[in-house]
């Protein structure tokens, strides 16, 4: 993600950059993988006003229900969206079963194909686990443990360098 700069034709547009979003490949979200998000407006479970000076304003986007690549099932393609929630873009996979999903995504995704294991850099859309990932391979949303869901590392722009193992019966 590059920035964009614009030209100062006035004094408060000297400085402005926004991020440049020439890589998103798709604008409008996929509906069912949309939830709506839930807001209190300052109300407790009664409905009466507790925090004062919230609540009104422009209704916002709903939130993308964000998966891990769980699935080992051949991936057709993605498309890149801008999610207003994180600070990452994410990915729509397609997979051969008919089913849609979202994943983070990752840094460096140039190719729409499923894994490539015989390789060292793997494939960044691989789930894999960290046995099967070689040393010095760049990594990003970690599960600390199976089936949590990734919690280190969540970003998907700012990876980790996975330097060693350690043998343990877990992993």
């Amino acid at each position: 993600m590059g920035l964009k700069s614009f030209n100062p034709y006035t004094a408060s547009r000297r400085f402005i950059t926004v991020l440049d979003k020439s890589h998103i490949t798709k604008q409008e979200p996929e509906k069912a993988l949309l939830e709506p998000k839930k807001r209190s407006g300052g109300r407790n479970n009664h409905g009466e006003i507790v925090i004062w000076h919230r609540g009104g304003g422009t209704r916002n986007s709903t939130a993308r229900w964000i998966s891990g690549a769980t699935k080992s099932v051949y991936r057709q393609g993605c498309a890149i969206e801008y999610d207003p929630n994180r600070s990452s873009n994410i990915a729509l996979l397609h997979y051969a079963d008919g089913e849609k999903r979202y994943i983070l995504h990752p840094w460096a995704s140039k190719s729409r194909h499923g894994a490539d294991r015989r390789s060292r850099g793997h494939s960044p859309r691989n789930a894999l686990q960290i046995r099967h990932i070689p040393p010095g391979t760049m990594v990003h949303n970690l599960e600390l443990y199976p089936g949590r869901g990734g919690q280190a590392v969540r970003s998907a722009v700012a990876p980790a360098q996975l330097l060693s193992r350690k043998a343990t019966s877990r992993w």
